[in-house]
C-alpha cells in the first residue's frame, strides 16, 4: 500500500516531537486510540515499525527518521504554498550553514550566495571549506557540497552537477619545461598537488596513474594556495574547468 494521506503524516511528526501518543492526541485535537490506530496504519503500510516504545517515551526507529525527514520537508512546502496561496508577506528568515570545497565556494558558491542573500534578506548565510567530514546529522552544517556521495541513509543526496578536472600550467612552467603534447610525455614533467582530491578514491586513482610521487614537487589542501603554486610554475596542477574563467592567464 502507500503511505496514506498527509494527514496521516502530520501524526508520525506530533508522536515524534511530543514523545507519546497521549501528548500527541492532545496536540491534534484527538484520542489516543487514533494516533496509534494511525501509526500502526502507516506502519503496515510501509512493512516496518516506525517507533519503539522506551522508558522516556516513544523513539524513532532508524526507518522512522526517514520517514520523519521526509514528513518536515513535506510540512514545510506545505506550509510554503500556504504562505503563497494566502497572499501573505510573511519571508523566510534564519541561517543556512553550507560546507563545501574551497575552490567551489571561491569561484562558484559565493556569487550564487550573494544572489540569493539579494532575493532572500532575512536569511543568513555561513559558509565552510575543507570541511568534508561535516556531520550533517549533528547539524554541523545544513547543507555540504562535497566529492564524494555520501552513504548514510538518512541523508538526502542530489547529484548538482558534473566537474570536470584538466592539465593547467602557467607560461613560466611552460617557458622552462615546455608543454605536454600528450598524456604520455607526462612523466617527463613535475605536478603540484591538492591534497583534499584524496578523499576521493577514483580521482586519486586517476592522479596516481600518472602523477609519479617523485614529480611531485608542491602538496597544499588550500586552493588559493595550490592556484599560486600553479602560477608560480613549481608545476603542471589540475584544475576543474571552471578555473579557466577565474584563471585565465593559465594555459589548459
Amino acid at each position: 500500500g502507500g503511505l496514506g494521506s498527509w494527514n496521516d503524516l502530520q501524526f508520525v511528526l506530533a508522536v515524534a516531537r511530543l514523545g507519546s501518543f497521549l501528548k500527541a492526541a492532545r496536540g491534534l485535537e484527538t484520542n489516543q486510540s487514533t494516533v496509534a490506530r494511525r501509526i500502526q496504519r502507516l506502519e503496515f503500510a510501509l512493512g516496518t515499525k516506525i517507533f519503539d516504545r522506551h522508558a522516556h517515551g516513544m523513539e524513532l526507529t532508524p526507518p522512522g527518521q526517514v520517514l520523519f525527514d521526509k514528513a518536515v520537508a513535506m510540512e514545510n512546502i506545505t506550509r510554503e504554498i500556504g504562505v503563497h496561496l494566502a497572499g501573505l508577506e510573511t519571508e523566510p528568515m534564519g541561517t543556512v550553514r553550507i560546507t563545501a570545497t574551497e575552490g567551489l565556494g571561491y569561484l562558484w558558491l559565493t556569487p550564487v550566495v550573494a544572489e540569493f542573500c539579494d532575493m532572500y534578506p532575512n536569511i543568513d548565510i555561513e559558509v565552510f571549506t575543507n570541511r568534508e567530514e561535516a556531520d550533517l546529522l549533528a547539524r554541523e552544517s545544513d547543507i555540504a557540497i562535497m566529492l564524494n556521495r555520501p552513504t548514510e541513509p538518512r541523508l538526502v543526496v542530489s547529484q548538482v552537477g558534473r566537474v570536470k578536472l584538466g592539465f593547467f600550467l602557467s607560461p613560466k612552467y611552460a617557458a622552462k619545461a615546455g608543454i605536454p603534447a600528450d598524456r604520455t610525455e607526462l612523466v617527463h614533467h613535475q605536478f603540484t598537488e591538492y591534497t583534499p582530491y584524496r578523499t576521493s578514491t577514483d580521482v586519486g586513482a586517476w592522479l596516481d596513474s600518472f602523477m609519479l610521487d617523485q614529480r611531485v614537487r608542491f602538496k597544499t589542501n588550500s586552493a588559493s594556495v595550490y592556484l599560486a603554486s600553479i602560477r608560480c610554475g613549481t608545476g603542471i596542477g589540475v584544475l576543474p574547468g571552471f578555473y579557466k574563467f577565474a584563471a585565465s592567464d593559465l594555459l589548459e
